[in-house]
């Protein structure tokens, strides 16, 4: 019968516009990769563009690369919302994100990913539309460390703010204290968000030390430091629309002392770090001063200087603790009651102190098991597109011809190609009959 040749010659054009055609939303480029999208926002915040979400015009996108998320390029969303990075080379993964300012506070599912040598042509990023929350306060020099603005503390302008969330949206919006430490945040949407102290004033020494004195509550210390006044103030705006009088306190030490802490592989065991024994990077730290208030937590603009090496000046004298907020196992030296690693020590006038993070060597990596393989065995693809969506496989990167790696389309092939000798076969067979 005529079926068999029919149902052949279909499945072969099947794999013709499967393996060589078709428009997708991710294509395999032989020459260089894209990513473009829209940018819209997303009124029910879900991730996904709906009908009748608008596009987003004006939104500055920025391309990154790299672990270090370094920024490549960056352009702004049409009137129809679209933006698109071309030229993108192969085995490089690239980011693109909406950049947060004032009007733009809140994104949903924000960014998005490509490898370079792919064309990405529906990478959507979605906006929050502007709120009518707003967070406003002031940032005083709280001299006395009590936590309030007594009538003596001066004000702190210049200083930078930022506003982050601590819900579902990812929310961020950086502003400057204005001449009397007044500052406001607004167009936000309902949330919960926290208000924090990042940098001085351009005026002020970037390599000074200062402490955020304000209430707070523990981050992620629970139960371990009680007495710790942690820089995480939360402001309510899904029950309120407006928080108003918000106070903030920041108190400059102008010491002359530093604390040095590393982080190392302590082969030896010995809690010191001896010749050979490499830095490496894993963990966060926290500097705390003793203080009238309780331990407060002590930062400059930037602390960490290199790979296992943080470093604090500035410092006046007094009893610190310096906890590991995150570690790694097995350490070494000495731990809280909670196994986290914690070093102290009592800082004289002008000292430079050193504190050591040992860990035990790196445990090896498991090595990777070869998968068992019989001669019937079909491999499955564990990374396929959603249904309805089309994959162009273009040529492989191999650099001199090779064949193109996807193991569907030699199998596809080979079951075509019986379909057609059976075809065949089968209508050599009726002609003789009939003869």
């Amino acid at each position: 019968m005529r079926r068999y040749l029919l149902l052949g010659i279909a499945a072969a054009i099947a794999v013709v516009v499967v393996a060589f055609g078709g428009a997708g939303l991710v294509i395999h480029a032989d020459g260089g990769g894209s990513i473009s999208g829209i940018v819209y926002y997303d009124t029910d915040l879900d991730g996904q563009r709906s009908p009748g979400e608008a596009p987003a015009p004006g939104k500055k996108v920025v391309l990154l690369v790299g672990d270090e998320e370094t920024q490549m390029a960056a352009t702004e969303s049409g009137p129809d919302g679209r933006y698109k990075f071309d030229g993108l080379e192969p085995s490089t993964t690239y980011i693109v994100r909406v950049v947060h300012d004032a009007d733009t506070p809140c994104t949903v599912d924000g960014d998005a990913y490509v490898q370079g040598g792919e064309i990405s042509e529906d990478a959507d990023l979605g906006v929050s539309p502007s709120g009518d929350r707003s967070v406003s306060g002031a940032l005083t020099s709280d001299v006395n460390e009590n936590g309030r603005r007594d009538a003596s503390e001066p004000a702190l302008a210049g200083w930078q703010l930022r506003l982050t969330t601590l819900g579902e949206l990812d929310c961020l919006v950086d502003l400057t204290t204005g001449p009397s430490g007044e500052f406001r945040f607004d167009n936000l949407p309902a949330g919960v968000y926290a208000v924090n102290v990042v940098a001085g004033s351009a005026a002020f020494q970037p390599r000074v030390a200062w402490e955020l004195t304000y209430a707070t509550r523990p981050f992620d210390l629970p139960g371990a430091y009680p007495d710790m006044r942690f820089p995480d103030a939360s402001v309510d705006l899904e029950s309120s629309k407006t928080v108003e009088g918000m106070e903030l306190g920041v108190h400059v030490l102008l010491g002359s002392g530093s604390i040095t802490a590393w982080i190392f592989r302590d082969l030896d065991r010995d809690g010191e770090r001896d010749d050979g024994e490499e830095l490496f990077d894993c963990c966060g730290i926290l500097f705390l001063r003793s203080s009238a208030a309780g331990l407060l937590f002590v930062q400059t603009v930037e602390t960490r200087v290199g790979v296992g090496h943080y470093e604090l000046v500035g410092l006046p004298p007094g009893d610190y603790t310096v906890p590991m907020a995150t570690w790694v196992d097995d350490p070494t030296g000495a731990v809280d009651h909670e196994g986290r690693p914690v070093r102290t020590l009592s800082l004289a006038e002008g000292e430079a102190a050193a504190i050591n993070f040992g860990f035990g060597p790196q445990p090896p990596e498991p090595e990777d098991e070869l998968p068992q393989v019989t001669p019937t065995s079909i491999p499955v693809a564990t990374d396929m597109p959603p249904p309805g969506t089309v994959v162009v496989v273009g040529p492989p990167d191999t650099g001199n011809g090779g064949t193109t790696g996807e193991p569907f389309v030699p199998a596809l092939l080979a079951f075509v190609a019986t379909l057609l000798a059976a075809g065949l076969l089968h209508t050599w067979r009726a002609r003789r009959s009939r003869e």
